[in-house]
């Protein structure tokens, strides 16, 4: 710490300008001035300026001051202006929001990978029904496979695609009897009730392909383009066969479409990881969708149908009924019309079993649709 004393040398006045030496010593006079505490205060800068920061604004203070100056601020420029203040606070804000969505998503991967480690580790299986069996509830066709003591339900149960081409898969003929054969286990629903469920079992996790989206299915299950237009055709019996057709594929369509709903609805609650159940529930939004579609059409056909059922012989009339029907995409069609098809077989009342004897050889003939 530097001296507070200042140090003079005082020369006297009335002192010879060459002092004399004695004994070869020269004498000097030295004074010194001693502050007290007043004068220390008033004479010497006590504060230590190069580390005196100023005192930060507080919050309600700053916001007062953006309040007071809100219109005196530029709005736009590359600072000092409401533009930087947007900008810049949206970078911060951006910043964390990315990050925490990140964490969230790392944190559900991490779950996930954890609960797969663990099936790997201790992999789960039915204390009675081991992985791979095949279950029936109660005997009936509401068939399930077992995998990681889970019950996977069979879309589309027996006599299903599904099953037909998990039982050649296991090892055993199509024409195998199920339960002689030992190939599927009656059990009661009141067990199969308490198995944990499983994401439904399709015909993709048997051949390892991708699963089809709804409207593809839709599509293909349905690739007509209004062929049930009675304008297209010169007399009844024609266009009713060529009705029948739409019928059957209209049904089918919207029989897959139930299932597929069935399937997503189930896989967005049980499927194995996270991103399965988000993929499910986006799925189940589409399937729900094809299928209010489906049974709009299916439900203008089986009035057209009817109406040709009850000796109807004008075309004139069928095309007048088909047009009001099918306006705007079949959008004349109201909730009331398609809820007699809600669940499974459900509204096949009035279609002569879906015009069942149509395949039938002999009875139709399709030459001229």
């Amino acid at each position: 710490m530097a001296d507070i004393y200042r140090k003079r040398i005082i020369v006297p006045e009335n002192l010879p300008e060459v002092l004399t030496p004695i004994n070869n010593n020269q004498a000097v006079i030295v004074e010194k001035d001693v502050y007290g505490s007043s004068g220390f205060r008033d004479n010497l800068d006590t504060g230590f300026s190069e580390f005196n920061k100023p005192k930060k604004q507080s919050i309600d203070k700053f916001f007062k001051d953006y309040e007071e100056l809100f219109y005196d601020i530029p709005e736009e420029g590359a600072e000092k202006t409401h533009r930087y203040i947007l900008e810049t606070s949206g970078e911060y804000l951006d910043m964390f929001k990315s990050r925490d969505t990140r964490i969230e998503q790392l944190e559900k991967e991490l779950e996930d990978l954890e609960e797969e480690i663990e099936e790997l580790r201790n992999p789960e299986e039915h204390p009675f029904y081991p992985n791979g069996s095949v279950l029936s509830a109660g005997g009936e066709g509401s068939y399930y496979f077992m995998e990681r003591g889970k019950k996977r339900q069979l879309v589309g149960g027996r006599p299903g695609n599904v099953w037909k081409t998990l039982k050649v898969a296991l090892g055993w003929k199509e024409s195998d009897d199920d339960f002689e054969m030992g190939i599927v286990k009656n059990t009661p629903r009141a067990i199969i009730s308490q198995i944990k469920s499983g994401p439904m079992l399709d015909i993709e996790d048997i051949g390892g392909g991708l699963q089809q989206e709804p409207k593809q299915m839709a599509i293909k299950l349905d690739p007509s383009d209004h062929k049930a237009n009675p304008e297209l055709y010169n007399d009844i019996p024609t266009y009713k066969i060529a009705l029948e057709k739409e019928i059957i594929e209209a049904w089918d369509l919207e029989r897959n479409m139930e299932s597929l709903h069935h399937k997503y609805a189930n896989d967005k609650e049980n499927a194995y990881t996270e991103e399965e159940r988000i993929e499910a529930e986006i799925m189940d939004t589409q399937a729900k969708f094809e299928l209010k579609k489906a049974r709009r059409k299916l439900a203008a056909y089986k009035m057209i149908y009817q109406t040709l059922e009850s000796n109807q012989d004008s075309l004139i009339e069928i095309t007048e009924l088909y047009d009001t029907l099918t306006a705007d995409n079949f959008e004349a069609i109201e909730d009331s019309d398609i809820r007699q098809f809600n669940g499974w077989e459900k509204g096949k009342d009035g279609l002569e079993d879906v015009v069942k004897d149509f395949w039938k050889e002999g009875e139709r003939s399709t030459d001229n649709y």
